[in-house]
C-alpha cells in the first residue's frame, strides 16, 4: 500500500505536466494555423486545469490522503503553490500581459528547482541521481518560460517549452514506476525501501553505478523519443499551416519582403 501511495505522490504531478505539455503543443499548432480559435481556447482550458488540478492534487495528497509533518512533504506542497498562482494568472490572462504570465511560470519553475536542489532529504546514491536528472529538466522548463516571455510569438520557443514540460512529466512518471516496479529498473541485488521517502540500497558500489547507468540510459532514451516526436509534430504543424494559408497572402508577404530589401 505504501508503494502505491508513493506512486500517487509522483504520478499526480506527472499526469499534470504531461497534460500541460500536450496542451501547449495544441495551442501552438492552432496559433500557427491561425484559423482554429475554438481549438486554441480548448487547449488553454486544458492547460489551466492540468496545472491547477495537478498542483491541488499534490497539496490534497500531502495534507489529507497521507498527511505528515516532515519537511520534504512541506517542500512538495511549497512547490505546488506557485503553480496554482500561475494557473490563476492564466485564467485572468485578459488582464495580464503574456510576458508577465510567462515570467510567473519561470518563477514557479525556479522555486521548484531551488527546493529540489536544496532538498531537506539528503538524496544520495541512485535516488539522488534520478533527482539530479530531474533538476536538469526543471531548469530547462524555467529557461524556456523566460524565452517565451521575451519571444512569445516564436513557434519554436513554444514547441521547445511544451517539449521540456512534457519531458518533466514523463520523468516524474518514470520515478513513480520505479517505486512500484523496482525490480524492472534496478539490478537483482538492489532493493528499494520506502519509509516516507524512497531509498535504494545496493550490496556494492558497482551495483550502485549500474543503477545510475540505467537511470541515465532511460533519461537519454526518453529524450531521444521526445525529440523524434517533436520533429514529426513540427513538420506536421508546418505542413498544415501551408495547407490552410492562402497562396495570395504568401505572395503578398514575399512582395513586401522584397520591397523592404530595395
Amino acid at each position: 500500500m505504501e508503494r502505491y501511495l508513493a506512486f500517487l505522490s509522483h504520478g499526480i504531478p506527472a499526469i499534470g505536466f504531461i497534460s500541460w505539455g500536450l496542451a501547449l503543443f495544441v495551442t501552438a499548432a492552432a496559433h500557427r494555423r491561425n484559423n482554429n480559435e475554438s481549438q486554441s481556447l480548448a487547449a488553454k482550458r486544458i492547460e489551466f486545469y492540468s496545472i491547477f488540478l495537478g498542483s491541488s492534487g499534490v497539496i490534497v495528497f500531502h495534507c489529507i490522503v497521507q498527511p505528515t509533518r516532515s519537511y520534504p512533504d512541506v517542500e512538495h506542497i511549497s512547490m505546488a503553490l506557485p503553480f496554482i498562482i500561475y494557473a490563476l494568472a492564466l485564467r485572468w490572462k485578459a488582464k495580464l500581459s503574456n510576458s508577465f504570465v510567462n515570467l510567473l511560470g519561470a518563477a514557479a519553475f525556479a522555486q521548484e528547482f531551488i527546493l529540489f536542489h536544496w532538498h531537506s532529504t539528503d538524496h544520495k546514491g541512485v535516488e539522488g541521481h534520478y533527482h539530479a536528472l530531474l533538476q536538469i529538466i526543471v531548469a530547462a522548463c524555467m529557461f524556456t518560460c523566460l524565452g517565451e516571455a521575451l519571444f512569445h510569438r516564436k513557434l519554436t520557443i513554444r514547441l521547445l517549452r511544451s517539449f521540456c514540460i512534457l519531458f518533466q512529466g514523463v520523468w516524474l512518471l518514470q520515478l513513480a514506476l520505479l517505486l512500484v516496479f523496482p525490480s524492472e529498473f534496478l539490478p537483482p541485488d538492489c532493493r528499494l525501501f520506502l519509509h516516507r521517502h524512497q531509498k535504494v540500497a545496493c550490496s556494492s558500489e558497482k551495483l550502485i553505478m549500474q543503477s545510475k547507468t540505467v537511470a541515465t540510459l532511460l533519461f537519454s532514451w526518453y529524450f531521444s523519443l521526445l525529440m523524434a516526436a517533436s520533429a514529426i509534430a513540427y513538420a506536421w504543424i508546418e505542413r498544415n499551416a501551408m495547407r490552410y494559408c492562402p497562396v495570395g497572402s504568401l505572395e503578398d508577404e514575399e512582395t513586401r519582403a522584397l520591397t523592404n530589401l530595395f
